[in-house]
């Protein structure tokens, strides 16, 4: 509907460079949030606070 991927000889391809940066971005926050590195910092910078 809004265009942002396309088919490319089979493969799903974003077609706007600004949306493959947001998509990106996207899916490494959440891969971030849900890790336990990130629970850990939280931990150890509530008790420095």
């Amino acid at each position: 509907m809004f265009g942002l991927v396309k088919n490319s000889e089979g493969n799903v391809a974003i077609s706007n460079r600004i949306f493959e940066t947001l998509l990106y971005n996207l899916f490494l926050s959440e891969e971030l949030v849900d890790s336990k590195e990130y629970d850990a910092g939280l931990q150890a910078r509530n008790q420095l606070f």
